[in-house]
């Protein structure tokens, strides 16, 4: 295998018929969009010899390290004969010979036609099967049949050294070689050479023209030949440099010529150059090619590859003759010329093709220049930053300086008309300029912000301010209406104003995309709508219904109908269209001055920059018409490539596929797009978007077409695309033979597996009946030894509710017998002292002994009442849906010691013997707990105690914290338990008492720990007593914060009308005197109906009436005299009163439930909850 590493020198094609766009001639050379390409980016050396376009649409280059292919996004490089490309051209070099590509293939062809000089320049095939080589030093060859027939000197050629063939329209060969241009006819070469009027004998190219005329390049310059007679062009005539290497007639007739200096156009008889300060690649060109779609190839000698092409903008920049590049504003005078001012480099005007600058050397007040404006005189209006207003007039500067802070830099100037100027400033607000006088508007009269960036007036005369930070204002009568975010406009910061066609106004804003206003409100439209950005810098409207926006990215084009019709909420998003430097323009950031974009008079639109002047014509945009051709580049099958001529057979493998393909097209080539399917594997057509490769896996074995297509840079879908047909052999066990192999295998393994079924069911099916008889027999003895159990534990469940109510007897009994005693205590001090004072009455004139037998008496009522409370408390019933409330444990445990003193203290002392009951309580946080329940738990347990000392001791109950719990602990120094009694004394009915026990104290207690979340544990051995010690969660509840205030005290009541029923005298009699001694008017009856004949006769304020009394309960006076009075509350006195609030029981009319016995204060605050309510 022969390597071409110095193969293309020379690419000669079968040359094909192309149409496409040729490059404008009417552009200046500078103007053409240049795109270069260099060996980092993938050339495989930077001097381009040769350039050919093949006819599937390739770019091949030749260079001096290699042939190279270029698809448009990679370079792909061969550096040896390799049969895997399509395609048919001659590719000759300097060391390398003569090889031919033809379907795929390389073929050496120098050594097989026995070719005494291999190194080969030109080559052309003649039509009639003849290929002529031109060779260095081997003259000129020509290939037919099989036979090489050299002609050189001997021949008349001036050169062995052959570097250019053409053939003539009379069948002649032109030839250039190193002493002068031959022209050959039936073997024998004519010379012609500086003594016929070349420039120069060394000639270095050649090219017939489409009129015939056949053009020499010589190192001496250019020559041109027609009629026997030769024109030469030389550096003084307009070449860039006289060394001519390349030459090349694009489809508008400019011959372009490549020479030492650059490139050059010759068109309409004028040269003009472009040289790498121009953007070329190099100056020192080589090879020049048109591809189809009308781009321009340059291939340089060091200086890598360049392609010209035609934009869809034109921009005017540095090399055409703007001051300086950075463009600010942009507009147009009266008399047709462009005004350009810059950041930097002053103001240019632009007209009949020339430009024409001014800085301050001419007397502009700076050269960051920031707003342009014309007036009504023709004067042009200049901005700037820093340097405050200047005015153009008659060629002359005048400078103008308004008065005020922030006034040096002018952002936009607009006339309006009445001829007044107005000018915006960044910082300073707003001035009208009118008679050499200047007015100012700040936020002080009413604008918006001081910050001004644009200025419109719309069709009614109104004048539209847009602020940075401050929305818009709008100016008519001299009054300024603001829209802002706080008023409904959706974005405060605002690039620009324009009113479209139809008179709706528009609003670009610098971040939050386009607003309209119609009809008085404001509906906005970003990137997330379909926007291009959402920074608006400059809108035109052109003539066919489209908005043009410029912004930091590019410009961008949608259809105003598509505006209107998102904005009215017909259609969900909006279709934007946007430009770049793919487009032609020399930067796509764009500025944001006052006027940033202009539409001149002549339709197109000029976009500031800061590469220049961004022009195009919206009506006349360059369209690419031509669908790219498309490729399948490449099949890879399990990793391996597949060779692509007709049907793929891929052997059996795991199915996975990769398809590389192109679309030929370089006038854009990054928005190129590809959709592809694979028949009889998709259903529909992929979107691969720019993606150039396709991966399957896992693809079943069967026939596959690939097929893919895609779109140029303007849209246009090619047709048919290319396609790849495929066929993927199946595993051997992927066969139909062995498919049915296992057909029949399984069918036969069925059979017998269907046989030794039936036999196993058989066999089953009689043991099956032998265990049913069985089992019959079982359930009948089942169901009857059921019965007898449900009946038994029918039985059981009545015992253990008698056994749990003698339980709770018991225990009621030895407390009722202890209340008792309490009880009478209680009454002793009441009837002694009450009879004391009766008999002696003398001592009610000692106020002192008088008030300390009251005190005595009170304390042991209350201590009565008490008694009653807890032998209630104690008999509550447990409700299983109660949600805890929250206790004090040491509470529950004083209170549970005073309530089983009866049992420890006096039925002990009446049997002779001496119990202690002792405390040791710490400082233990709340609980969530039941108060009954565990009033009961403790009961139970010292009842417990109790019984386990016959012979008396001690009890101690202690209560500490550990961690998140709350320790209780219950001793004795009884008996003790042995170790069998201790662990199954939690066992319902488990009992060492004989018949006096029921074995459910204990359980009972183990019950309430469990329910309360808790855990128990006894300690105890014979004669050395027993600990219960119980854990219950700790409730974490906040401390009231220190310093907190006190409750306010009860607001005093004013007089009140009250009538008293009750049917007890003393009661009645009692309740009248507190509420006389509190100043209210009384009114008494001794029963229901009573009271209710006197509330049929009087008004009263509030009722107290006594619950069980003869003729009339309290329950029926309530209804009736709600019905009665429906305004007067009632109050409920009576003895069962916390036992109705227990079952939340309330009797209908009544307001409020009142305990008895009734205290004074506690009769005042039940007042005075109901009357407040």
């Amino acid at each position: 295998m022969r390597t071409i590493r110095a193969w293309g020198f020379a690419l000669f094609l079968l040359l094909l018929p192309r149409a496409g766009f040729a490059l404008d001639p009417a552009r200046a050379i500078t103007q053409y969009s240049v795109q270069t390409w260099f060996a980092k980016d993938g050339l495989p050396q930077n001097s381009v010899h040769a350039i050919y376009e093949d006819p599937d649409g390739y770019m091949w280059f030749g260079t001096e390290e290699g042939l190279t292919r270029f698809d448009g996004a990679h370079f792909t490089t061969f550096n040896q004969v390799t049969p895997a490309l399509d395609g048919g051209f001659w590719i000759g070099s300097l060391n390398g010979g003569l090889a031919h590509y033809k379907d795929g293939t390389f073929t050496q062809r120098g050594h097989e036609l026995g070719l005494e000089n291999n190194a080969v320049r030109p080559a052309f095939e003649d039509g009639r099967g003849g290929l002529w080589v031109g060779t260095v030093g081997g003259g000129l060859v020509l290939l037919r049949q099989g036979r090489a027939t050299a002609y050189t000197q001997r021949d008349g050629i001036p050169s062995d050294i052959v570097r250019g063939i053409v053939k003539d329209e009379d069948g002649s060969l032109w030839l250039g070689t190193a002493e002068g241009l031959c022209r050959f006819r039936d073997g024998k070469g004519v010379a012609y050479t500086t003594r016929d009027g070349l420039p120069d004998n060394t000639v270095m190219s050649l090219y017939r023209d489409r009129g015939g005329v056949l053009w020499v390049g010589t190192l001496g310059g250019l020559s041109r030949y027609a009629d026997g007679h030769f024109t030469n062009y030389r550096r003084a005539d307009g070449l860039p440099d006289d060394g001519v290497y390349a030459l090349c007639e694009d489809r508008a007739g400019t011959l372009w010529i490549g020479t030492e200096g650059g490139l050059c156009r010759y068109s309409r008889g004028v040269f003009s150059s472009l040289t790498a300060k121009e953007g070329l690649s190099g100056d020192r060109i080589r090879s020049i090619r048109e591809d189809r779609e009308g781009s321009l190839w340059v291939g340089t000698f060091g200086g890598g590859l360049t392609r010209l092409q035609d934009g869809k903008f034109l921009n005017y920049t540095t090399r055409e003759g703007l001051v300086h590049d950075g463009v600010g504003p942009v507009i147009q005078d009266r008399t047709g010329g462009i005004w350009l001012g810059t950041r930097g480099g002053g103001l240019s005007r632009y007209k009949d093709g020339a430009f024409v600058s001014y800085t301050t050397k001419n007397g502009l007040a700076s050269d960051l220049v920031e707003s342009l404006c014309e007036d009504h005189t023709g004067a042009i209006w200049i901005g700037t930053f820093g340097g405050g207003l200047s005015r153009f007039k008659d060629g002359t500067f005048t400078t103008l300086t308004p008065s005020g802070p922030g006034r040096n830099v002018v952002t936009t100037m607009h006339e309006d008309r009445q001829g007044n100027l107005w000018i915006g400033y960044n910082g300073g607000g707003l001035d009208r300029y009118k008679d050499g006088k200047f007015t100012s508007y700040t936020t002080a009269d009413g604008l918006a912000h001081n910050m001004v960036r644009d200025l419109f007036e719309d069709r009614d005369g109104a004048l539209w301010i847009g602020t940075v930070g401050g929305g818009i204002s709008r100016l008519e009568g001299g009054r300024f209406t603001s829209y802002s975010t706080s008023n409904g406009f959706p974005y405060d910061v605002i690039g620009c104003i324009t009113q479209d066609s139809q008179g709706t106004m528009w609003f670009g804003t610098l971040g939050g995309g386009l607003v309209r206003f119609r009809d008085g409100k404001f509906r906005q439209i970003t990137t997330r709508d379909g926007l291009f950005d959402d920074t608006v810098y400059s809108i035109l409207e052109d003539t066919e219904g489209n908005f043009w926006m410029s912004c930091n990215v590019g410009v961008s084009r949608v259809s105003l109908a598509q505006l209107d019709d998102f904005a009215d909420g017909k259609i969900p998003k909006v279709t934007a269209l946007s430009f770049g430097e793919a487009d032609g323009m020399r930067s796509r950031e764009c500025n944001g001055n006052s006027p940033g974009a202009l539409r001149a008079n002549d339709g197109r639109l000029w976009f500031s920059t800061l590469g220049g002047a961004a022009v195009i014509d919206p009506n006349h945009i360059p369209f690419n018409r031509r669908p790219p051709p498309v490729l399948v580049e490449r099949v890879i099958a399990d990793g391996k490539p597949l060779k692509s001529k007709g049907t793929m057979h891929v052997p059996p493998g795991k199915g996975a596929l990769e398809f590389q393909y192109a679309a030929l097209s370089y006038l854009a080539p990054e928005r190129v797009r590809f959709r592809y399917r694979l028949e009889g594997f998709d259903r529909d057509w992929v979107e691969a978007g720019t993606r150039r490769v396709a991966y399957y896996t896992n693809i079943p074995p069967g026939r596959y077409t690939f097929r893919v297509l895609a779109c140029n840079n303007d849209g246009v879908w090619s047709a048919d695309g290319a396609s790849a047909a495929l066929e993927l052999a199946p595993h051997f066990y992927q066969t139909y033979g062995f498919l049915g192999l296992c057909v029949a295998a399984i069918a036969m393994s069925g059979v017998w597996w269907h046989r030794s079924r039936v036999r196993r069911l058989t066999q089953k099916a009689e043991k099956l009946r032998a265990l049913v008889d069985e089992r019959t027999r079982a359930k009948e003895a089942l169901a009857e030894s059921n019965r007898k159990l449900e009946l038994a534990l029918s039985e059981l469940h009545r015992a253990q509710e008698t056994l749990v109510q003698q339980e709770r007897l018991r225990a009621l009994g030895q407390m009722a017998s202890g209340v008792t005693h309490d009880f009478n205590n209680a009454l002793t001090p009441i009837v002694g002292y009450t009879d004391f004072l009766l008999v002696r009455t003398q001592i009610l004139d000692d106020r002192e002994k008088t008030l300390e037998y009251l005190k005595n008496i009170n304390m042991a009522a209350k201590d009565a009442a008490n008694v009653v409370k807890r032998l209630r408390e104690f008999y509550r019933p447990h409700d299983e849906k109660e949600v805890f409330p929250v206790v004090a444990l040491d509470a529950i445990v004083r209170q549970s010691i005073a309530m089983t003193q009866p049992k420890w203290k006096d039925q002990a002392l009446v049997e002779g013997v001496t119990i202690e009951v002792k405390s040791e309580l710490a400082i233990t946080p709340l609980l969530s707990g039941n108060e009954a329940d565990l009033r009961e738990m403790l009961t139970n347990l010292i009842f417990n105690a109790v019984d386990a000392m016959p012979e008396g001791g001690s009890i101690t109950l202690r209560t500490r914290v550990e961690g998140t719990f709350v320790v209780l602990e219950v001793s004795d120094t009884g008996t003790g338990m042995t170790d069998e009694v201790r662990q199954r004394c939690l066992e319902p009915f488990f009992t060492t008492k004989g018949a006096e026990g029921t074995g459910l104290g204990l359980p009972m207690v183990y019950g309430i720990v469990c329910r309360h979340g808790g855990t128990i544990t006894i300690d105890s051995a014979p004669g050395k007593g027993a600990t219960f010690q119980i854990k219950l969660p700790a409730k974490a509840i906040p401390a009231r914060e220190k310093g907190a205030e006190a409750p306010p005290p009860a607001p005093e009541l004013r007089s009140l009308r009250v009538l008293v029923v009750d049917d007890e005298p003393r009661v009645l009699s009692l309740v009248q005197d507190y509420l006389v001694a509190d100043h209210h008017s009384v009114e008494t009856a001794t029963d229901g109906r009573d009271g209710l004949d006197k509330l049929r006769t009087g008004k009263f304020d509030l009722i107290v009436t006594d619950r069980t009394m003869p003729k009339m309960t309290g329950d029926q006076l309530a209804v009736a005299a709600k019905r009665l009075r429906p305004e007067t509350p009632i109050v409920l006195l009576t003895g069962f009163g916390e036992l109705m609030s227990d079952h939340d029981e309330r009797p209908e009319g009544v307001d409020l439930i009142v305990s008895k016995p009734i205290t004074l204060a506690a009769l005042r605050a039940a007042m005075t909850r109901v009357i407040a309510a």
